[in-house]
C-alpha cells in the first residue's frame, strides 16, 4: 500500500483526510484479493475469559468531592510526553482537590499540530469515564475568565506532600492554577495504590482515541494482518530530537544549519 507523505505541519484532522481514503481504499481492495485464505493470515486473539480489574480502586477509596477547591488548568507540552503528562495531571487534579479543564494540547512545538484534545480523543468518553475520580469541564465559564490565577511551574517527579502542601496552598489567594509543563511532574515511587491506580486508569482506560483515529486505526490493523507477517519499526528520530541531540553526522551543511538554528532559537536550549 502506498500513502502519499503528509506534511508534518498539518493538523490530525488534516492529516486524517489525507490518509483515511487511502486505507479505506486499499482495505477495500486486499478484502477481495485475498478472501479465499484471509482466514488463515488473521490474528488469533485468546481472551482469558475475565476483566482485568488491577487498576479499579480500593474500598477506602472516596468519590470526588461535590465541591472543589479551585480550577487546574493544563497545557501538555511535546506529543510525545503529551498521554504521560495528561494522566498525571488528572492524579494532581484529585490530590489538590482541583477541577480538571481538559487539557490544551501543545500547538507551540515543533511540531505545529492545531489539533484540539477531541481531534486526537475522545471528549466525552474522558469525563464520563473519570466522574468518580476528578471533576472535568470543558473550559471555564465567563465568569471565571477574571478569577485570579497563577501560572505554576510545578516541581519535576513530585510526590503526593508537594502537592498536598505546596501546590493545595495556593488555593488560599487563587481560584485558577495553570500548570506550565505537565511531563514529569509526578513521582514514579511511593504514592498511596489508588493514586497510582487513578493514573493507570487515566492512561489506558480514560485516554480513548476519537472516533475517527480509531477507525483509521483499525483499517490499519486488518491490512497488517491480511498481508501477513510484519515488523514495525519506530525510530523515534524526529527533527527536533535530531536538533536538541547536537549531531550533524552525514548532514548536508544546508540540513545542519537547519537543525543549529532550530537549537538556539528555543528559550529551553541551554549552552
Amino acid at each position: 500500500m502506498e500513502i502519499e507523505r503528509v506534511s508534518t505541519t498539518a493538523s490530525s484532522n488534516q492529516r486524517l483526510e489525507t490518509i483515511l481514503p487511502l486505507v479505506s481504499k486499499n482495505s477495500i481492495d486486499t478484502n477481495a484479493k485475498n478472501s479465499s485464505n484471509s482466514d488463515a493470515k488473521n490474528c488469533i486473539v485468546v481472551s482469558s475469559g475475565t476483566d482485568d480489574t488491577s487498576d479499579l480502586p480500593s474500598i477506602a477509596y472516596d468519590k470526588v468531592p461535590q465541591e472543589t477547591r479551585g480550577y487546574l488548568l493544563v497545557h501538555t507540552n511535546g506529543l510525545n510526553q503529551m498521554r504521560v503528562g495528561i494522566c498525571d495531571m488528572v492524579v494532581v487534579a484529585r490530590i489538590i482537590n482541583a477541577t480538571l479543564v481538559v487539557p490544551d494540547l501543545d500547538k507551540r512545538s515543533f511540531w505545529q499540530d492545531t489539533s484540539n484534545f477531541s481531534d486526537v480523543f475522545d471528549e466525552d468518553y474522558f469525563i464520563t469515564s473519570l466522574a468518580d475520580d476528578v471533576k472535568i469541564i470543558r473550559k471555564l465559564s465567563k465568569e471565571l475568565m477574571s478569577a485570579t490565577r497563577v501560572v505554576k511551574h510545578f516541581r519535576s517527579w513530585s510526590g503526593i506532600d508537594y502537592y498536598e502542601q505546596e501546590i493545595a496552598s495556593l488555593w488560599d489567594d487563587y481560584q485558577v492554577i495553570r500548570a506550565a509543563k505537565s511531563d514529569s511532574r509526578l513521582a514514579n515511587n511511593n504514592l498511596p495504590p489508588d493514586i497510582q491506580k487513578l493514573r493507570c486508569r487515566a492512561c489506558y482506560r480514560a485516554l480513548r482515541f476519537s472516533p475517527r483515529i480509531e477507525a483509521m486505526g483499525k483499517l490499519l490493523v486488518d491490512q497488517m494482518r491480511a498481508y501477513g507477517p510484519y515488523i514495525a519499526l519506530h525510530l523515534q528520530y524526529e527533527k527536533d530530537m535530531l536538533a536538541f541531540s547536537g549531531c550533524t553526522h552525514d548532514l548536508y551543511i544546508e540540513e545542519a544549519n537547519e537543525l543549529t538554528a532550530i537549537r538556539f532559537c528555543s528559550t529551553l536550549y541551554i549552552l
